[in-house]
């Protein structure tokens, strides 16, 4: 069934475009079955069901509003969001080593493979301003059984988290589909280059800069 509260912002850092042969970011929804908040901070993901799966950190918004049209100023974007969380995103491809052209991600769900969402934090109106610089500033590290993996930053979401939200409530707009809607839940795309995972394996993702509480995923 298809989760119309969840929608994802996919490739929307600019750093992996030529990787995969893309140069704009893309789209797609997610699925009932497909999306999980973790407890406490953890969670168990099975990947018994995807071919080639890979993990994506990154920032998911809850929304309170649909949020402005044509608007790029983060502090006014910010202002239809109520919640703030961080996210993996596990993204799968059945194309052969991952090279496939735009129309093929469309074919291909956005490989969307599975949402997993940490413990949200509000966003309260007062505390827009310093979030805004927060989440552009923020410096993510990702981790597999303890060993760094990757680092990233707030800013390789299109220049920022809200631009990516922003980019996406415009271009579902001027699509085919439902304009986004109080209450959706959007992510908006990976921090880092998209890393490999693999059954047994335990993954971590932490914010420094950002109060938000780590998040573990353990493949199954």
């Amino acid at each position: 069934m298809c989760l119309r509260v969840a929608i994802g912002t996919g490739l929307s850092n600019r750093n992996i475009w030529a990787q995969y042969n893309m140069d704009q970011p893309i789209w797609g929804y997610m699925y009932a079955h497909t999306v999980q908040f973790a407890g406490d901070g953890f969670a168990a993901q099975s990947l018994s069901h995807m071919v080639s799966p890979r993990i994506e950190p990154e920032i998911a918004f809850g929304l309170r509003a649909p949020g402005p049209s044509g608007c790029r100023d983060a502090a006014v974007v910010l202002e239809s969001v109520e919640w703030v969380a961080r996210a993996f995103e596990i993204v799968d491809c059945h194309y052969a080593d991952w090279t496939f052209r735009g129309p093929d991600s469309v074919i291909d769900f956005s490989h969307h493979g599975a949402l997993i969402l940490g413990e949200p934090r509000a966003v309260a109106p007062a505390g827009i301003p310093w979030i805004v610089d927060a989440l552009r500033s923020c410096q993510v590290t990702l981790a597999r059984d303890g060993a760094l993996i990757a680092r990233g930053t707030g800013a390789n979401a299109l220049d920022h988290p809200a631009s990516a939200l922003a980019l996406l409530a415009d271009v579902v707009a001027a699509q085919p589909a439902e304009p986004l809607a109080a209450g959706e839940i959007i992510t908006t795309g990976t921090l880092t280059a998209l890393q490999p995972v693999a059954r047994g394996e335990t993954w971590q993702t932490v914010t420094e800069g950002l109060d938000l509480p780590p998040l573990s995923v353990r493949f199954e």
